[in-house]
């Protein structure tokens, strides 16, 4: 995580800061994540108000009173906050807190959101997408993939969905913050919550329940500092709860194809030559499977639906001779409790 040095630097300019803040060492920039002295303390307030969250305010809170700085502190957000107003003052129309009045503007909005949307409220956030969209239709400008996902604007994964949140319950449960029974109890919360994600699918993909299921996960990395897990591990609130663009969604809808728990893409079934299909399956399938002396993908999916487990083995294998390959795996997990009786 970088400081926001020039940020920094102008409220200094502007309000006292404490003598022990003037006189750190360059050291406390990069202890933002664990600061083990008052300047690093302060510093880390100041990323967390200015939009880089780094670890929970509960924490913060804890140091900052072993450090006896904590009236520093409230000082310090309420001369932060007085700061931010006056500069949007500056910047801003009367009527309108964040302009977009042209492509450069929203260029910066967009890459403004970028980095600071996991510091707003999802309420905050998902309008400021969706007007960055709306901008982006007008001025017929592209935007990162990101900020569709911002606005609340995508196509659900439900395995996305319930893996994210079954990452952040063993995220928590092996957490140091809090007490062993408060994780415990979130643990259990998390893991009831996957497993009522599986049950009630439909009910998890409208978009109502997927900005509470952000909402929440979202909390849960505030509070426990999980943002450094995010692009390795985790992911971001809004990634977890629509990780497909709508143009995705639709191609997915459209042409995704299960087979045998991996997802194919069924425009690549033309591929498949018709000899070894006529070969292997029968003038039958030939027939069922062809148009005007081509493949047919989508009479390929429709005939798939109808095979048994052996035919459709047959048609994965002339598949796969002809260079096509699932577009996803469904990843293969071992019961470690069960493999242990074998030993």
């Amino acid at each position: 995580m970088q400081f926001p040095t020039e940020k920094f630097t102008a409220f200094a300019q502007r309000y006292s800061l404490p003598e022990y803040v003037k006189t750190a060492h360059t050291c406390a920039f990069d202890q933002l994540n664990d600061p083990r002295n008052r300047a690093a303390c302060y510093r880390s307030k100041f990323a967390a108000l200015a939009g880089q969250p780094n670890l929970s305010e509960r924490e913060r809170y804890k140091r900052a009173e072993i450090l006896n700085i904590g009236a520093d502190l409230e000082v310090l957000e309420k001369n932060y906050r007085e700061f931010e107003q006056k500069s949007r003052i500056k910047v801003a129309q009367p009527t309108e807190k964040y302009p977009i009045r042209n492509k450069n503007e929203l260029a910066a909005a967009a890459w403004w959101l970028s980095k600071n949307a996991n510091a707003l409220p999802l309420d905050d956030r998902r309008e400021l997408g969706q007007r960055l969209l709306s901008k982006s239709a007008e001025y017929k400008v592209d935007l990162p993939e990101e900020i569709e996902k911002f606005a609340g604007v995508g196509a659900p994964d439900i395995d996305i969905l319930i893996e994210n949140v079954l990452k952040r319950a063993e995220l928590v449960k092996h957490a140091k913050l809090n007490s062993s029974a408060l994780r415990n109890d979130t643990v259990e919360a998390l893991r009831d919550l996957a497993t009522a994600i599986r049950i009630q699918p439909n009910y998890s993909r409208q978009t109502e329940s997927l900005d509470k299921l952000a909402s929440m996960m979202q909390f849960i990395d505030n509070e426990y500092g999980f943002q450094g897990h995010y692009g390795t591990w985790l992911d971001p609130p809004d990634t977890a709860a629509y990780p497909h663009s709508l143009k995705t969604g639709q191609e997915i809808e459209k042409y995704a194809c299960e087979i045998l728990g991996d997802i194919y893409d069924i425009r690549d079934f033309e591929n498949i030559k018709i000899a070894d299909v006529l070969e292997t399956l029968g003038p039958d399938y030939v027939e069922a499977m062809t148009s005007a002396l081509q493949v047919d993908p989508e009479k390929v999916a429709e005939v798939l639906a109808v095979m048994d487990e052996l035919e459709t083995a047959l048609l994965l294998d002339i598949a796969k001779s002809a260079g096509v390959q699932p577009k996803f795996r469904r990843p293969k997990t071992v019961n470690l409790s069960e493999l242990a009786k074998l030993f």
